[in-house]
């Protein structure tokens, strides 16, 4: 069988520090970059259908009420587009030429231009070479399109993971949703046109869905959710894909990433106003170890390990370590804190406290390489 692709058209910008004539001191633009991407393009029966999807809601077109998602090579593909119909998420498909026209006009793929910057059409006078991000924007771009997107009789495919149901908080509405449990256990910034971030798996009410415990496999009994509104149904052709520990593993890696977003100031940074005088830590040592022991934690964990298990082992150590600890939270953010304590506390007990020896997580992450 001959591999067939699509090119597509890109323009977007990179940063470049430069020295002006006359200057001494570097300065950085953002110039643009022309290429193009290549995405793999198959025939509808050359992938398999790992889930129909349906939607009992009748302002939905008769089409769009069923939704398929693939499976092709061993990875799972949903349709690129997503709605808001009657206030809950649906899935639908995109075509490659309303696709083509957002990405060729977008410009910053990346997502590295600051707020109030304007890219630039060409580089300017430098009186050094420095280095510049060209080349790794180009390449993520390009490893981009040739490992996340499929194109399939004339519709985009993104990367994504296994259906679920979800208890979606939209707007003031409350009901059940289908939504997607991600690409892989990779931490990644959502908001890039590239990131495969299939059915609403990087909103935020699938987000408060996954922390509260409030999702369920396909087959599972639904418990929540108006009971006079009809819940989608997920239909699974490959079961295969589903593991048991799905659930625990995805809602351990959204605990984790809402920290690493909300609690940054707690994680990354110290309580103290005068984080930068030393003479604080010397007077407080038990704030000291604190800051410490959860920044390495975190940082430990942020890269996935060498399966499922030690991926969880490794995200539920730094989750431990922030909210086990004694430490002190500033009455405006008691809120914010405590809702996902709350979390945690659910997750935590639902798994062993004791932590892999040094030796034995040594052991698992040589099996990776």
């Amino acid at each position: 069988m001959t591999l067939r692709t699509t090119i597509i058209d890109i323009e977007t910008c990179y940063r470049r520090p430069f020295v002006p004539k006359g200057c001494r001191v570097e300065r950085v633009e953002y110039p643009l970059m022309k290429e193009y991407g290549s995405i793999s393009q198959i025939e509808r029966n050359e992938a398999a259908l790992a889930f129909r999807l349906h939607y009992p809601i009748a302002a939905l077109p008769k089409n769009d009420r069923t939704v398929n998602v693939l499976c092709w090579h061993g990875r799972i593909y949903w349709p690129r587009g997503e709605s808001v119909v009657n206030r809950t998420g649906v899935v639908g498909n995109m075509s490659l030429d309303d696709w083509r026209h957002s990405i060729e006009s977008d410009r910053d793929l990346t997502r590295i231009l600051p707020t109030g910057e304007t890219p630039v059409a060409k580089e300017s006078f430098s009186r050094f070479a420095l280095p510049d991000g060209r080349d790794d924007a180009l390449l993520e771009v390009k490893r981009d399109f040739a490992e996340r997107f499929l194109i399939c009789d004339g519709f985009v495919y993104t990367a994504g993971g296994v259906p679920v149901y979800a208890l979606w908080q939209y707007e003031g509405s409350r009901r059940v949703s289908i939504v997607g449990t991600g690409i892989d256990r990779a931490i990644g910034e959502p908001g890039k046109p590239l990131s495969p971030h299939a059915a609403f798996y990087a909103t935020a009410p699938t987000e408060r869905a996954f922390v509260s415990g409030q999702v369920w496999l396909p087959g599972k009994k639904v418990t929540a959710g108006p009971s006079h509104i009809p819940v989608p149904e997920i239909e699974v052709l490959k079961p295969g894909l589903i593991t048991p520990d799905l659930i625990d593993h995805v809602r351990i890696d959204a605990l984790f990433r809402a920290c690493m977003r909300n609690l940054d100031w707690l994680i990354w940074r110290s309580l103290a106003p005068g984080a930068s005088d030393r003479r604080y830590y010397l007077q407080n040592p038990a704030k000291s170890t604190f800051g410490t022991a959860v920044r390495d934690a975190f940082a430990a964990a942020l890269e996935p390990g060498a399966d499922n298990y030690a991926t969880s082992n490794k995200r539920l150590a730094a989750l431990r370590a922030l909210f086990e600890a004694e430490r002190d939270i500033p009455k405006k953010h008691l809120k914010e804190v405590g809702a996902l304590q709350a979390g945690f506390a659910e997750i935590n007990a639902r798994f062993p406290s004791e932590v892999l020896a040094t030796e034995d997580e040594a052991a698992l992450d040589r099996l990776a390489i």
